[in-house]
């Protein structure tokens, strides 16, 4: 997470707080790390937001076109995505689907159908959003706010315009811990933890979901390119709705409607056995 729950107390306790409550809603933790428990929060707070509720009411004032476009392309994977794991045939899946476009509510099937799709920088400005931050667009980058290194910026370290990017995000990050980066590299989403330049090089410490360390990555051709896209966030807890006891709430309340959604989603499952 770009908003570090290791140092954000609050933001931790109510991860693993609700993770407690919710977990009647992941069936397959096969891995217990704290990553893997957060990163379920965060999917069922993004598909929650989708619905017309408390956290869309909020998310269609702060950022209204870009909620509408999320609500089209999140709804469309969700339609094409198929975990084998766990839909034991096309009915149940249609189930399962159905009840959420209908209700909101979610279930096992579609938190971890789309819990390990590709994740677009639109769900994380979703996010965002939620725990009181913004995305920032950048002055150096074309309509879409976030910026990358071209070809010709790398091939001169010490151009104009490499050096105006490089500055930017070492500026950035260095305002504070509020402050953060986050890479996407071939949708593969990156934490920019530092810049630093030690004699020629320029490097960018990482942090890596897939690894339990942090990486240094040097800025050079042979490590970046165009598709390699920087998207600047700041935020402030003290604005964080999804921190608020009236979200917790309707989340709580949210929690025991699907309680009792999954005991006949279950039963499907039994009885969809029983005939074959």
């Amino acid at each position: 997470m770009l908003i570090n729950p290791e140092k954000n107390t609050t933001v931790k306790k109510f991860l693993e707080g609700f993770f407690q409550k919710m977990k009647f809603l992941v069936l397959d933790l096969k891995d217990n790390k704290k990553e893997f428990r957060w990163s379920y929060v965060l999917e069922y707070i993004i598909l929650k937001s989708l619905g017309n509720n408390k956290l869309s009411d909020h998310l269609s004032k702060q950022i209204p076109e870009l909620l509408e476009n999320s609500k089209i392309l999140i709804k469309s994977e969700l339609k094409k995505e198929k975990d084998t794991d766990f839909i034991v045939n096309s009915e149940l899946r249609k189930n399962s689907l159905d009840s959420y476009f209908k209700t909101g509510l979610e279930n096992p099937f579609i938190i971890r159908n789309h819990l390990y799709s590709i994740k677009h920088n639109y769900e994380l400005r979703i996010l965002f959003s939620l725990f009181g931050g913004k995305y920032l667009s950048q002055e150096l980058s074309d309509l879409s706010g976030f910026f990358y290194f071209t070809n010709d910026d790398l091939k001169d370290l010490n151009g104009e315009r490499f050096i105006l990017k490089y500055q930017a995000i070492k500026n950035h990050i260095e305002k504070g811990p509020n402050h953060c980066i986050a890479i996407n590299s071939s949708y593969h989403w990156l934490a920019l933890i530092s810049a630093l330049k030690i004699g020629k090089d320029h490097l960018l410490i990482l942090n890596d979901p897939n690894k339990t360390k942090q990486i240094k990555k040097k800025i050079s051709k042979r490590k970046f390119s165009d598709k390699d896209l920087f998207y600047f966030f700041k935020y402030d807890l003290k604005n964080a709705i999804i921190l608020t006891e009236e979200i917790k709430e309707f989340l709580e309340k949210e929690l025991s409607k699907e309680k009792n959604l999954l005991i006949n989603l279950l039963r499907m499952i039994k009885k969809d056995k029983k005939e074959e």
